[in-house]
């Protein structure tokens, strides 16, 4: 379905006025259909000055007071992701640094509890052996000594 183009620049200016055009985004499908109605065909003179009456208006829209402030705004909110990105990669490296702190003081106090329970079966082993062995009188182990204690039952 193909328009006119000079009915086209009529429709456009009976809707919107001489002096008042639409919005950019409407200008530029506008400009957009007229461009892919025109294939097949030359456009005539006034349309073509119409084309370029409308290219015209879009380039003396001040549309940076709008996107200058957003721009800044997204700047300062990259500024704000990467302030929150370093803060967290510190904050991961201190939880890190805690979980690698806690495994070594696991690993220490295991290797202590691991000492302890040496010291102690060598303790229990030299006791023992202690008692398996004969004394000068023949005796073996504490027997002597035990009756001692119920002799003089002053040792517990």
């Amino acid at each position: 379905m193909t328009k006119d183009p000079s009915r086209f620049a009529r429709d456009i200016d009976g809707i919107y006025g001489r002096a008042k055009y639409p919005t950019s985004e409407t200008m530029g499908t506008i400009l957009a259909d007229s461009f892919t109605e025109r294939r097949g065909y030359h456009e005539s003179a006034a349309r073509v000055a119409e084309r370029v009456k409308l290219i015209e208006y879009l380039d003396t829209l001040n549309v940076f007071h709008i996107y200058e402030p957003l721009c800044q705004r997204i700047t300062w909110l990259q500024g704000d992701i990467d302030h929150g990105v370093a803060e967290f990669q510190r904050l991961e490296a201190a939880i890190e640094l805690d979980r690698s702190t806690v495994a070594n003081n696991l690993r220490d106090r295991r290797r202590q509890f691991e000492t302890t329970m040496a010291i102690l079966n060598l303790v229990d082993r030299i006791q023992r052996m202690i008692l398996d062995v004969p004394d000068e009188t023949g005796a073996v182990g504490d027997e002597e000594r035990d009756e001692e204690d119920e002799q003089y039952g002053d040792r517990p």
